[in-house]
């Protein structure tokens, strides 16, 4: 197996675990809910659907709060990992990503890691953009018609991540996107 393939594998698999880990709870919170002798009735406000399905003994409750920071570990080990990869483009959708789930239990760590996910998505879209100028060198020297097939725009899907969990640091990306462009 190359490099890319072992960390797509790798990732993939971390990925399958983490959804695994935050999926238990919530099985066994409907597990507990079906035993339950009366039906749930439609008119059941949206808080007491909430409170049932929350693990109430102290039991499930540190079996919740070690897998939650089993997912966390997996996170930040997979952030640390990512950092280096040597596809831009990757890297930069990977860290996009952690930094994104990582925010409500670090938001501090996630801002670092938008960062660096912006730093790697404009080395990436630069790498794309002159890719697709010399493509296009290449096709007009040949003489025949040009057919180009746009690369995505990887800072604005970290934008778009960012500015859903910050506004003032999407607001800050978003200038410096601007300013790139007028470049």
């Amino acid at each position: 197996m190359d490099r890319s393939s072992l960390l797509s594998f790798r990732l993939s698999t971390i990925f399958g675990i983490l959804i695994l880990s935050c999926l238990a709870p919530s099985l066994t919170a409907q597990e507990t809910s079906e035993k339950v002798s009366q039906p749930a009735q439609a008119a059941d406000s949206v808080k007491a659907v909430r409170a049932r399905e929350k693990p109430t003994s102290p039991a499930a409750k540190a079996k919740a709060d070690q897998q939650k920071a089993l997912a966390l570990s997996l996170l930040m080990s997979l952030a640390n990992d990512a950092r280096s990869f040597s596809d831009q483009k990757l890297r930069a959708r990977t860290l996009a990503r952690i930094a994104d789930g990582l925010w409500e239990a670090d938001p501090d760590q996630s801002r670092s890691l938008f960062q660096k996910a912006w730093d790697a998505a404009e080395s990436a879209d630069q790498d794309a953009a002159r890719q697709v100028r010399e493509d296009r060198q290449r096709q007009e020297a040949a003489g025949r018609g040009v057919a180009l097939v746009r690369p995505p725009d990887l800072r604005s899907e970290v934008l778009r991540l960012a500015a859903r969990r910050d506004r003032a640091l999407g607001e800050d990306l978003l200038d410096k996107l601007k300013q790139s462009k007028a470049q």
